[in-house]
């Protein structure tokens, strides 16, 4: 494995990362503390009301599936985890639909977790030249978009006086 690759395997998620660390769901911030919870960065109810589990089964395949789909990538394909995902791109602005997909780069050697937010182009969620790595990162990306956006539009809400 090139010195490249092995970079690109650590790579996860920003959100991933401060979720993890804080050991919080990031979602309604609450203390996080069954293992599953803190590999999600979410808790099962913020989890559920995310809608996290639509493509979590797609991590258990078995291994000649997994080669299938590597291949698959590697040769150009792509695979779409949903285009009904909640984006807030910032809390001063409305959130908007965004499709979480995951392709093979040839130029970075790995696999890319991409969503296109219409009208604003690509946001990188991550990079693993491991596909099942890639895979778990694309998992997440949607529902953690949807927490970021509750969170934002709740803040939101706040400052105007609104119950949130």
């Amino acid at each position: 494995m090139s010195e490249k690759q092995e970079a690109l395997l650590s790579q996860r998620p920003s959100q991933d990362i401060v979720s993890r660390q804080s050991g919080k769901c990031s979602r309604c911030g609450r203390k996080l503390t069954d293992p599953v919870s803190i590999r999600r960065g979410m808790g099962p109810v913020c989890w559920a009301a995310c809608e996290g589990d639509v493509f979590e089964r797609d991590l258990e395949a078995d291994e000649k599936e997994w080669q299938r789909r590597e291949r698959e990538l590697r040769q150009g394909a792509e695979w779409d985890f949903g285009c009904n995902w909640t984006y807030a791109p910032s809390p001063d602005r409305l959130p908007v639909s965004i499709r979480i997909s995951l392709r093979y780069s040839r130029e970075k050697e790995a696999f890319e977790v991409y969503g296109h937010v219409p009208g604003k182009g690509e946001i990188i969620f991550g990079t693993s030249a491991d596909v099942k790595t890639a895979w778990q990162i694309a998992v997440n990306a949607g529902p953690r978009c949807e927490a970021e956006a509750y969170r934002t539009i709740r803040a939101a809400r706040r400052r105007s006086g609104r119950v949130a």
